[in-house]
């Protein structure tokens, strides 16, 4: 055989065994799964943030608490960042989990303020769920 030919045949058995070592690789990092609740979660937070921040503009009242122009603008900027973490958190960024607890933070500052003592609890359930939810997927993270 020539060296021509005999560089061929290895190009070609290289070339046959690259997708076979790709597909390797790829079983052996983790597959992430969201899961049917999780993504069921992220949904319902992207929909009520987006409901939230209309009706905040939409249900302003003169006898509202939340008329004050500040809280307005709070609970606008709230439910936007709950968006953007939530669409963070499908990507499997980590920034999208750290600005969701900071997006809860301020949830309950507005919702302490507005509401009273009573929406503590009811401001964080979301994030105590979405923590829940997580628990064993954080290696998934970028």
């Amino acid at each position: 055989m020539s060296s021509k030919s005999k560089r061929q045949q290895r190009r070609s058995r290289s070339q046959s065994q690259q997708p076979q070592s790709q597909s390797h690789q790829s079983k052996s990092q983790p597959q992430r799964e969201r899961g049917t609740l999780l993504t069921i979660f992220l949904i319902i937070i992207i929909g009520t943030g987006i409901l939230q921040a209309v009706l905040y503009i939409a249900q302003r009242r003169s006898d509202s608490v939340l008329d004050a122009p500040v809280l307005l603008a709070l609970g606008i900027l709230h439910a936007v960042l709950n968006v953007i973490a939530a669409l963070g958190i499908w990507n499997w960024k980590k920034w999208g989990i750290y600005l969701y607890i900071a997006s809860s933070i301020l949830g309950v500052i507005i919702g302490v303020i507005a509401v009273g003592p009573i929406a503590f609890f009811s401001m964080l359930l979301p994030a105590i769920i979405l923590g829940y939810l997580l628990i064993g997927k954080w290696a998934w993270f970028e």
